[in-house]
C-alpha cells in the first residue's frame, strides 16, 4: 500500500489518468462533498453544467486537488464507499493503493473547517484592499515572535521626530522564533501575547494554514474564538465543546472522543482572543469546561494555545504559561515585502487615497 506521507493530493495527481477514465456517475458523489463543506453550490453547478463523461470527471478533480490536500482526503473516501456506484468495474485497483484510516475522514474535514476559518477571517480583514488587490487567497507575512520578555525599545526623555517615533514602533529581528515552531515545541501551555492588532489571530491563521495544507495525519487542531464560544456556551461537557463545529461519523465519535480523552491522539486546542472568550463564557456552563482545559484537569497530554493582551494575562494567566511568546509586529524586511506583493503594480495616489480612508 501506498504510504498516506505520499498525501491524498499527490495521489490524485499521480493517478489523475486512471481516476479520469475510471470516475463513474460523478453526480452520485456531488451531495457527499457538499456536505463535507468540500464542494459549495456554484461549484457543483458548474460541474453539473458538464454533458461530457471525462469533462465533468477532469472539472470535478481539477477543483478538489486545487482545495488541498484535506479535500483530496474527503474526496478518496466518499469515493472509496460508493466505489460500486462511481467507479468502473475495473478501475478499482489504483484506489485500493491509497492507505485508508479510520479517523482520516474526520481529520480532513477538520482540515476543511480550518481552512474556512482562515479564508473567512482573512477576507474580513482585507475588505479595505478589495478593489486594491485581486487576489484575496491568505498569504502570511511574518511577524517577530520573541520569548525573550526583555523590553526591545527603551523609553527616551528627550523628543523624537515623527520619522523617528514611527521608526521606534518597529520591532528588531535579533532572536525571533519562527511561526512553525509553535507546532512542534515539547510545551504543552503557550501563550501569545500582544498588543490589540499586533497580529495575535494571524499568527493563528497561519498555523491553521500550515496544519491544513499539510499531509500530517495523526494532529487533530480544534480552533475557539468568541464566535465558536458563544454557540456552545449552554454545553455541560468536553465533548460538545470539541465537536461543535465538526461533528464525527457517529461510528468513529465514541472511539475518538475516548482517544482524545486519554491522551492516545495527538490534539492541538486554540483558544484566539480569549480576552474576548472570557466574558462570552462567564457564569456560561462552557466556562468550567475551557477552565478545566486550561488547567489541565482535562486533556492533560494535549497542547494548548491561547492569545490574549497583556493586561488579561496578568489578570487571569499570569504563571500558566510553559512558554510565552510575545507578538511585537512586523518587521522593516516584512514591511517591505508586504507591500512589494500586495500592492504590487499599484500607483502611488491609489496607495495615498487608501492610507488617507483609513484615518478618516
Amino acid at each position: 500500500m501506498a504510504s498516506t506521507q505520499q498525501g491524498a493530493r499527490d495521489f490524485i495527481q499521480n493517478n489523475w489518468d486512471k481516476a479520469v477514465v475510471g470516475l463513474n456517475h460523478v453526480h452520485l458523489l456531488l451531495p457527499g462533498l457538499r456536505t463535507t463543506r468540500v464542494l459549495d453550490e456554484n461549484e457543483i453547478s458548474d460541474i453539473d453544467s458538464c454533458n461530457e463523461r471525462f469533462e465533468k470527471n477532469r472539472k470535478v478533480l481539477s477543483m478538489i486537488v486545487k482545495k488541498g490536500n484535506a479535500a483530496c482526503e474527503v474526496f478518496l473516501n466518499l469515493l472509496d464507499t460508493k466505489r460500486k456506484w462511481s467507479l468502473d468495474g475495473g478501475a478499482h485497483d489504483w484506489i485500493d493503493c491509497f492507505n485508508f484510516d479510520g479517523s482520516g475522514p474526520y481529520r480532513a474535514q477538520l482540515k476543511l473547517a480550518a481552512r474556512e476559518i482562515v479564508e473567512s477571517k482573512w477576507k474580513n480583514s482585507r475588505k479595505l484592499l478589495a478593489k486594491y488587490v485581486k487576489e484575496l487567497q491568505f498569504k502570511y507575512t511574518p511577524l517577530v515572535l520573541v520569548n525573550d520578555v526583555s523590553d526591545v525599545y527603551p523609553e527616551n526623555k528627550y523628543k523624537k521626530s515623527r520619522k523617528k517615533k514611527c521608526k521606534r514602533y518597529i520591532p528588531k529581528e535579533d532572536k525571533p522564533i519562527n511561526i512553525e515552531d509553535l507546532l512542534t515545541m515539547k510545551e504543552k501551555k503557550i501563550l501569545l501575547v500582544g498588543k490589540p492588532g499586533i497580529g495575535k489571530t494571524f499568527c493563528v491563521l497561519q498555523l491553521l494554514n500550515l496544519w491544513a495544507e499539510s499531509i500530517e495525519d495523526t494532529l487533530y487542531v480544534f480552533y475557539f474564538d468568541a464566535g465558536s464560544a458563544r454557540h456552545v456556551r449552554d454545553s455541560e461537557d468536553l465533548r460538545s465543546l470539541l465537536f461543535s463545529y465538526c461533528k464525527p461519523e457517529r461510528m468513529i465519535e465514541d472511539d475518538l472522543y475516548t482517544d482524545i480523552v486519554n491522551g492516545n491522539a495527538n490534539v492541538l486546542l486554540i483558544f484566539d482572543s480569549f480576552d474576548e472568550i472570557q466574558p462570552t463564557c462567564q457564569d456560561e456552563k462552557i466556562e468550567r469546561v475551557i477552565y478545566g482545559i486550561l488547567n489541565k484537569y482535562e486533556l492533560e497530554k494535549a497542547k494548548v494555545i491561547v492569545t490574549c493582551r497583556p493586561s488579561l494575562e496578568e489578570r487571569e494567566l499570569p504563571d500558566w504559561a510553559d512558554c510565552r511568546v510575545e507578538v511585537r509586529g512586523f518587521g522593516e524586511k516584512s514591511i517591505s515585502e508586504y507591500f512589494k506583493t500586495t500592492l504590487e503594480g499599484q500607483c502611488m495616489s491609489s496607495v495615498s487615497v487608501m492610507s488617507r480612508s483609513t484615518h478618516s
